[in-house]
């Protein structure tokens, strides 16, 4: 028998851990990518950031923790070394976001306006806006 709290901690550590494991191997190139496609492609709930924002909020060093009490289920609940490193620094997965870095003063993941070359994602009406319209291959 599982608690409710232990459910949660092994859905959220592989999910957490494959998603670090993207970001290690450059299948996204940020965290808020990563997080964005969370959003969009899974229907993580949008209001909970991502499984990166869930790790930032527990703490990295903190959630290698809890990794490590489901160890002997697998290499998927095995923290990388990069992911200890980070947490051993106290550092986050979004440390490196800073809200001047952007030019509307806001994190990318919270810009509604088209921004060169990105889309941006309305929460609203849950579509990716596009400066150039999307067309089908050989069309326009």
């Amino acid at each position: 028998d599982f608690d409710d709290e232990e459910i949660v901690e092994r859905m959220m550590v592989a999910l957490g851990l494959e998603t670090v494991r993207c970001l290690e191997d450059n299948i996204v190139a940020t965290a808020i990518e990563a997080d964005m496609g969370l959003v969009l492609g899974l229907g993580y709930p949008a209001f909970r950031g991502g499984a990166l924002r869930y790790i930032d909020s527990l703490g990295v060093a903190e959630f290698c923790q809890i990794a490590d009490k489901y160890v002997e289920l697998g290499d998927l609940y095995k923290p990388t070394a990069t992911m200890r490193e980070k947490g051993a620094a106290g550092e986050t997965y979004y440390s490196n976001y800073r809200r001047d870095s952007h030019p509307h003063g806001a994190l990318q993941s919270r810009c509604f306006s088209p921004c060169p070359g990105r889309g941006a994602f309305r929460p609203t009406d849950r579509r990716v806006v596009r400066e150039k319209p999307v067309t089908a291959a050989g069309s326009g």
